[in-house]
């Protein structure tokens, strides 16, 4: 086989079977005990495998909790930069704000 692979998280072991990495083949998964779980075809050979963690196995990442109110509200536009305050934009652009898509309409 071209590629063999375990899964650190899982166990599950996969394997193809093309004889070149530009090769089509199959692609065969096995659970940790060694039952073949099945085949499923593969046009172009990965030449790596990668392995995520399983939901809730990720570090860091937390629920994100909103207070209105509890902290001053910034607008950003769509590429991160943070203004202050409503003279600062422009008409007709939108903008982020309290977690919130705006459409920005000045008034004459």
């Amino acid at each position: 086989p071209y590629g063999i692979y375990v899964n650190p998280y899982t166990g599950y072991m996969y394997a193809t079977d093309a004889g070149y990495y530009t090769g089509s083949g199959d692609l065969y998964q096995w659970s940790p005990e060694g039952t073949l779980l099945g085949t499923h075809k593969l046009y172009i050979n990965p030449g790596h495998f990668l392995a995520l963690p399983p939901s809730g196995h990720m570090t860091g990442i937390e629920t994100v909790t909103h207070t209105p109110g509890s902290s001053p509200s910034f607008i950003y536009d769509l590429q991160g930069r943070r203004y202050d305050n409503e003279s600062q934009l422009k008409s007709g652009t939108i903008y982020i704000k309290d977690g919130k898509k705006m459409l920005f309409n000045s008034q004459p």
